[in-house]
């Protein structure tokens, strides 16, 4: 009868519940509460890998890292493609777009090589997009401003005949062969260099005091080259003016570099010396810088 059915499947159920999930159950006589299930609290669930240095406005926010590396792709093959259009069809302009490529390659290979052999310094700027200022952009313009100046103007005016001989590197197949030389080569030393260097090398000025995994690094490229760092940078930035066949430029960044680089070797010295002390004045008599009249 349906009034018998009913009353069965209510003890049954009264039954179930005795035995079901809920918040409380009986168990040896005794009443017990079920802990609440992480999914269920209001308060957010972090992993245990969390750490706020990769949150969105931690130095190493990982929405940052992502866009400044699609950001760095999508120029690079873009720059790539038009620089190859424009060199098969013989257009001199072809040196623009190299010049982004190459930039934008550098600075990705700046963190690439960050991340990959000291990942505790990786962060957002480890890719030195803005990290050394304005000094960076204005030098990336004016190489451009030149080489765009001089195809468009050659041969016009009082830009040509002895003007152009006297003022402008001739970007023929040799001086663009070297420069890519260049290029390649200043690239690799300074990759080399991070990737020896390891915990020991950082984007960071000068280091006022001796941190505990900061050892004297003697082996690979620095048995061959004092500061590789900078003896890479130094020729693959003249190596790009080349290809550029950029005259003022070459110029220009020659005496700023070496300025730069020659005070900075002399600054950073004298804390190396007073932190490895003979070991480091025997590793300077014997390894060159291989930058002229630096170190």
């Amino acid at each position: 009868m349906p009034q018998t059915r009913s009353r069965s499947r209510s003890k049954a159920a009264d039954t179930r519940a005795d035995h079901d999930d809920g918040p409380e159950h009986r168990a040896n006589g005794s009443t017990t509460r079920r802990s609440r299930s992480p999914s269920s609290s209001s308060s957010p669930v972090r992993s245990p890998l969390y750490h706020p240095r990769y949150a969105p406005t931690g130095p190493a926010a990982l929405t940052s890292i992502a866009l400044q590396a699609l950001f760095l792709g999508a120029v690079l093959s873009g720059a790539l493609l038009f620089s190859l259009q424009l060199a098969f069809s013989r257009n001199p302009l072809w040196r623009l777009p190299f010049f982004v490529a190459t930039c934008t390659l550098f600075h990705f290979l700046e963190f690439w090589c960050t991340a990959r052999w000291n990942p505790a310094m990786a962060d957002r700027s480890s890719f030195l997009i803005v990290g050394n200022g304005a000094a960076q952009g204005c030098a990336y313009l004016v190489a451009l401003v030149e080489v765009a100046v001089r195809e468009l103007v050659k041969g016009k005016g009082w830009w040509s005949g002895k003007w152009e001989g006297v003022f402008i590197i001739v970007p023929n197949g040799t001086v663009t062969v070297i420069g890519m030389g260049l290029i390649v080569l200043g690239q690799m030393a300074r990759s080399m260099a991070m990737r020896e260097a390891g915990a020991s090398f950082n984007h960071l000025a000068v280091q006022y005091y001796k941190r505990e995994d900061h050892i004297l690094v003697t082996s690979g490229i620095f048995s061959w080259v004092r500061h590789p760092s900078y003896f890479g940078f130094f020729y693959w930035a003249l190596g790009t003016q080349l290809v550029l066949g950029n005259s003022f430029s070459f110029l220009a960044y020659t005496l700023v570099l070496w300025r730069f680089f020659s005070h900075r070797v002399m600054h950073e010295e004298r804390y190396l010396i007073s932190f490895f002390g003979d070991d480091y004045r025997n590793y300077r008599e014997r390894t060159p810088t291989w930058i002229p009249l630096v170190g």
